[in-house]
């Protein structure tokens, strides 16, 4: 213990007695304060303070989602207090994966309430902030009812409450247990429709005969599906099917699959193929959609679905196409193939976009021509909108579909050669790596976060460059368009030489992409971005605005 001394005030007294009574007078106070200060320490420290601050929240409802820059990271967890016991609801919003929905005995609401007081969600209430000038990223919504009547709302994209990544970590453990514990893959199905579709359909079309017109197609697919992971090459139509591919160690022809229908009943069969989801009474189901085809002389791909650009069949044979561009963009689609037409009419399109450069607000629109822009829209409130999310999620129907193991391959019998055109392949690498290699690189943006984009190609080309690109519009093809600026050029590129590009990703739609010619004189042009499974580099094709 550190001593302190206090000198007395000189008094003139005899003896010095008045001297001494001060000093202990002194020490008196010295002790006495030093004791009190010990108290409050011991208090400001004290455990049943820490544990007041913890306190179990009684929870009747709790909704959480978020969304990323991957499938696995966009996702809705629920859970409420029901009549009939607690209601578990998850979601995996956009990879077609496992939900559950159904009554449980376990006390989820006890231990998301334990969560909340341990992170203190209740200081959550109120938040809602973004990051204007991004336009992908991250978002999350919660919303929380207690009890007591109050309520708990938080939003965010690209910005995040104090504590978010480690409550948000807990809540996905609690609801992965859960998923592991009751998770199911029941197809939805309206019943009546989806049987009395099939009976239709199948009793007017010769599989057979279709197997044989989309021969070359249904081959290509097989191909892909059997060859697994190590062998896949990006080809159009195969975006959906190579995701699946992508993201599994396995061979996926049980869970991939197709079918035959005459959707607008002018006697022409289309092919779809998509995701089979369960099966009931020996037939395989599905509802989510890859690609389709139209057939006039020759296959045409009318449309094609990936993860942020899901494709369904309505119960009208339109198809409806739920979009993503990242957290500020949505999109709902309803397209229809007129008799005899060869590519889809837009019936109506749903979008969200910012009203102005300063990306404060966010307006929902509605036109019936097929393109993104305000000019020709109409204006919609917010709640027509996920009204009409709502609508078009309850129409959607399930299909019989033969799985890809099933199918009878013919390949090279057919004496069709399929060609890919595709040479030149991508991968992210370190700085580390960058600067220990002699890869000639070009900096296309400084601004962080910064990845590298290394260039191989297994074939002479030419005339490669590096562009800046601006996204304009998809195509009655289904092909997204963009205007470019040329950045670089580099020049003749062979199977010996490397290169790479310093770049920033906004988001998964490309801003920066790569142009070359092959030697048959054709022009590729490629967006640089990242996969929606698994955060690897890919090359997108894209067509330039002309």
């Amino acid at each position: 213990m550190r001593l302190v001394y206090f000198p007395a005030p000189i008094c003139m007294t005899e003896g010095g007695k008045d001297v001494r009574k001060i000093q202990l007078m002194y020490l008196l106070i010295l002790m006495i304060t030093l004791c009190g200060c010990g108290k409050k320490e011991v208090l400001v420290q004290s455990p049943k303070e820490t544990l007041k601050q913890e306190e179990v929240m009684e929870i009747t409802l709790f909704s959480f989602t978020h969304t990323g820059m991957s499938t696995k990271e966009c996702f809705l967890y629920s859970a409420e207090q029901t009549e009939a016991g607690i209601r578990l609801y998850t979601e995996e919003l956009f990879s077609g994966g496992v939900i559950v929905d159904r009554i449980v005995e376990e006390d989820i609401l006890k231990k998301l309430g334990e969560i909340a007081g341990k992170y203190r969600l209740d200081r959550w209430n109120g938040f809602d902030k973004s990051k204007k000038q991004v336009k992908d990223g991250n978002t999350f919504s919660l919303s929380i009812t207690l009890a007591d009547g109050n309520t708990i709302s938080a939003h965010g994209s690209n910005r995040f409450p104090d504590g978010y990544s480690d409550a948000k970590q807990e809540i996905c453990e609690l609801f992965e247990d859960l998923i592991d514990q009751y998770g199911n893959q029941e197809v939805k199905v309206t019943e009546a429709v989806t049987e009395i579709s099939t009976e239709s359909i199948e009793s007017q079309i010769d599989s057979k005969a279709c197997e044989n017109q989309y021969g070359t197609i249904l081959d290509l697919n097989y191909e892909l599906i059997m060859a697994g992971s190590e062998a896949y090459l990006h080809m159009d139509g195969t975006s959906g099917i190579g995701e699946v591919i992508m993201n599994s160690d396995e061979i996926e022809a049980d869970t991939i699959g197709y079918a035959f229908m005459d959707v607008n009943h002018d006697g022409v069969t289309e092919l779809i193929i998509g995701s089979i989801d369960g099966e009931r009474n020996g037939k395989h189901y599905g509802e989510n959609i890859y690609s389709v085809y139209t057939y006039k002389d020759i296959p045409y791909l009318l449309l094609e679905g990936w993860s942020r650009n899901r494709c369904f069949l309505l119960e009208d044979g339109t198809f409806y196409i739920e979009g993503s561009g990242g957290a500020m963009y949505r999109m709902l689609e309803n397209y229809v193939l007129d008799k005899n037409a060869s590519q889809l009419s837009c019936k109506d399109i749903y979008f969200t976009k910012e009203k102005d450069e300063s990306f404060e607000e966010i307006g929902f629109y509605h036109n019936t021509v097929g393109e993104c822009e305000i000019s020709v829209s109409e204006e919609l409130d917010e709640d027509e909108f996920w009204s009409k999310y709502e609508e078009y999620g309850s129409r959607i129907i399930s299909f019989e579909l033969v799985p890809f193991s099933m199918y009878q391959y013919v390949g090279e019998q057919r004496n069709i050669e399929i060609t890919e055109d595709e040479v030149v392949s991508v991968e992210w690498i370190t700085k580390e790596q960058l600067e220990n290699s002699r890869i000639q690189s070009y900096v296309a943006d400084s601004s962080q976060p910064q990845v590298i984009a290394a260039l191989y190609t297994s074939e002479e080309i030419e005339n490669l460059k590096v562009l800046s690109l601006a996204y304009e519009e998809v195509d009655p093809m289904g092909n997204a368009v963009f205007s470019t600026e040329e950045l670089y050029h580099y020049g003749d590129f062979g199977s010996d030489d490397s290169f790479a590009v310093l770049l920033t990703m906004y988001g998964t739609i490309p801003y920066y992409g790569i142009s070359y010619e092959t030697a048959d004189g054709k022009t590729h042009y490629y967006g640089i971005s990242e996969s929606g499974m698994d955060g690897s580099a890919v090359l997108v094709k894209f067509q330039p605005k002309k």
